[in-house]
């Protein structure tokens, strides 16, 4: 069983710390926080976002849980305050890849290395390697925020099916999995954008006209009709 914990501000394509603990032997490395994608990654699969359960595999899947420590909105105008753009979308396609601390920078929070006198083995280099989703969605109504209808935009989620090892983020659920009707959206540096709060920043039609977040211990935050998600743009585009 792998298991990692991992406690972040805002879900970030690489995570703010994460603790790796691994087998009986409970060994424990961390990975520091960094506000963009690290130049370097392991590889890249495409459609490997999601595993399709029909599809033959060569190998077993291996699970891997995440336990996630993420940001809490006390109701939707908070939810709002952090949100960038509000948006129905399509999901076109899915790819995985596995993001590195910057092991050639001198800031720690970028490089857990510094000023320890020690390298990297290949070991912990794989040990700290972050997977992560990248949805390719075509936005199909913009709601509120500097996004184009029709436009296709990547939006970052933590966890993925890469390289035999489906990792999975606890109690959240996967865009291709959960589509969600309304997505609010939170801008990275390189130009991508992640759901604010994760499931908490996908609704989806509650059947009497409003909007409610799909995460399971959050069915307080609501939006009652179209008018009052109306104000929540109006705030987003003041």
């Amino acid at each position: 069983m792998v298991e990692e914990v991992i406690a972040l501000n805002r879900l970030e394509v690489v995570v703010a710390v994460a603790l790796l603990v691994l087998g009986s032997g409970c060994a424990s490395r961390a990975v520091p926080r960094a506000t963009e994608t690290p130049a370097v990654h392991a590889e890249t699969e495409a459609g490997r976002g999601s595993p399709d359960p029909s599809a033959p595999s060569a190998d077993p899947l291996t699970d891997v849980e995440m336990m996630v420590d993420g940001p809490y909105y006390e109701d939707m105008a908070a939810l709002a305050l952090n949100t960038d753009a509000i948006v129905t979308a399509t999901v076109l396609s899915d790819e995985t890849e596995v993001a590195y601390p910057d092991f050639s920078s001198d800031d720690p929070q970028l490089n857990p290395y510094v000023g320890s006198g020690n390298t990297p083995s290949p070991e912990d280099i794989e040990a700290m390697g972050m997977v992560t989703t990248l949805y390719t969605l075509q936005v199909d109504d913009v709601l509120a925020g500097n996004v184009q209808a029709g436009s296709t935009i990547t939006l970052v989620e933590l966890g993925g099916l890469h390289g035999g090892v489906d990792h999975r983020v606890h109690g959240m659920s996967r865009l291709s999995d959960h589509p969600a009707d309304v997505l609010f959206l939170a801008g990275t540096e390189d130009g991508r954008y992640e759901t604010v709060g994760m499931d908490q920043g996908r609704l989806e039609e509650d059947g009497s006209g409003g909007y409610r977040s799909i995460d399971p211990d959050r069915g307080d935050l609501m939006v009652g009709s179209a008018s009052e998600l109306t104000q929540l743009t109006l705030q987003i585009d003041a």
